[in-house]
């Protein structure tokens, strides 16, 4: 009898565990599928702008192919994020492809970071240290994060249950730390900015496109920063109960601000070389720029 009451005290834990990590994975879905709307939705706003200042350009830079890389891979790390998240696995498929998404997500950030050095780097007038510094603190930044998803495992849900996920593996948790060197590799970038602003604006020589690239970095810094900071906070709590926590929307935002920062500049630059001034812009998103009548250096 106490054999009995033993087993069905464990079935109805094991039933209520199976049903509250079936309410968090279906909230991770549709949350996981808002943000991919997010995305589409602001894809489908900018492509027009894309088109015209993109596939339309001259020449290719290495700008430019990492615009288009950020732009169509960040698709394909949502199409493997849903189904992941959509479909039910084995354990031995799921063992092999769980590290899969981090590996993507970990690429489009690096890709991410590139397109945000190199616009520092054009502000500091392409000098080498500041190209060899950034490119140091990525590739260390991406060592860091690779570490800290190699000690992931896949978690093994019962049969039934959809999805594909990962948990730390053992007792410590270390997937707060993937997000760290982001935090670090923003903050630093944005630092680069303030400083070469105050030079400028000393010098009187701020210009146009500077200006836009200011700002839209500011709002890229202050935007991401907030997502990598909810993402610490929430990755550093027991990764069973929290398994997609803030990754979905922090990718999206930062995904979306690295391609507006890439053609509000083109889109600027156009404006300035056939104008002369900004002040006969059209409406679109780039009307609330300070505005200026000096030609500015910074080009996408």
């Amino acid at each position: 009898m106490v054999h009995n009451r033993l087993s069905t005290s464990t079935f109805l834990d094991l039933a209520l565990q199976t049903a509250a990590l079936e309410r968090i994975l279906s909230a991770s879905r549709t949350y996981l599928t808002a943000c991919f709307a997010l995305y589409v939705w602001d894809f489908i706003l900018t492509f027009p702008d894309e088109y015209r200042d993109m596939w339309k350009a001259d020449r290719w830079t290495s700008v430019r192919v990492s615009f288009f890389f950020n732009r169509y891979w960040s698709l394909l790390v949502f199409v493997l994020a849903m189904y992941l998240f959509w479909f039910e696995f084995t354990p031995k498929t799921c063992d092999k492809i769980h590290i899969l998404k981090p590996i993507a997500v970990t690429i489009l950030l690096l890709n991410c970071q590139f397109l945000l050095g190199a616009r520092v780097w054009v502000m500091w007038n392409r000098r080498k240290w500041v190209a060899y510094f950034f490119g140091i603190l990525a590739m260390a930044g991406t060592t860091v994060q690779v570490w800290s998803f190699s000690q992931n495992k896949a978690l093994q849900l019962l049969p039934g249950l959809r999805g594909c996920i990962s948990v730390v593996r053992g007792g410590q948790n270390h997937q707060w730390i993937y997000w760290v060197p982001l935090l670090f590799y923003d903050t630093t970038a944005t630092i680069f900015m303030l400083v070469w602003l105050i030079a400028q604006r000393q010098n009187g020589k701020l210009s146009l496109l500077p200006s836009v690239f200011f700002r839209d970095g500011v709002l890229y810094f202050v935007i991401v920063t907030i997502c990598n900071l909810i993402n610490v906070v929430f990755f550093s709590l027991p990764t069973e109960r929290n398994p997609t926590l803030n990754c979905p929307l922090t990718l999206t935002f930062t995904s979306i601000m690295a391609t507006r920062i890439v053609l509000h500049l083109r889109y600027v630059a156009k404006s300035v070389d056939s104008r002369g001034s900004s002040r006969s812009f059209p409406h679109r998103c780039s009307d609330t720029l300070p505005k200026a009548s000096n030609r500015g250096e910074v080009t996408g």
